[in-house]
């Protein structure tokens, strides 16, 4: 899948989705909150190669209505693997605000034991993990900052 980024304004840009079967999606979204959220989460999924997250489940079908649906219907099934990857956006994003990185994943494991879902923590993530998410982060973070007004930021989702 094609993922799409133009830069509109200052504060907006649109959210382009082209699925191999050539569907195309587009939105136009606030940028000061939405955009470095769903860069977390594509560098999140992506290091991690999760299929069943927000990227991946648009890949295969899910529309951006069905994603962001609030009631939850859109992701019937998914809800809980859903929850466990915004866990992790949230922490990642905690590591790109200054958190020190190696302390990020003994944070989650934590959350994950407070919960009790410690024997369900992720063998792979790890610090050398969270590490390649954020020099991915800092390279996208990058190739948008360097994306003048009226241009577009093109990255591919795994298939």
């Amino acid at each position: 899948m094609l993922i799409r980024f133009t830069r509109l304004d200052d504060k907006r840009h649109a959210l382009e989705i082209v699925r191999a079967d050539g569907s195309l999606e587009r939105v136009e979204l606030e940028t000061k909150s939405l955009w470095l959220h769903d860069l977390t989460h594509y560098a999140v999924e992506a290091e991690a190669g999760i299929q069943d997250g927000f990227w991946g489940l648009l890949a295969s079908g899910k529309t951006l209505a069905e994603m962001n649906d609030r009631t939850g219907k859109g992701i019937e099934g998914y809800a809980e693997r859903m929850g466990a990857v915004e866990m992790l956006v949230g922490a990642v994003s905690g590591a790109l605000s200054g958190v020190p990185l190696e302390s990020v994943s003994e944070n989650i494991k934590g959350y994950f034991e407070h919960l009790g879902r410690g024997g369900s923590f992720p063998a792979w993530l790890t610090s050398e993990y969270i590490g390649r998410v954020h020099g991915r982060m800092r390279s996208l973070v990058g190739h948008w900052n360097g994306t003048p007004f009226g241009d577009t930021m093109e990255i591919v989702w795994m298939e």
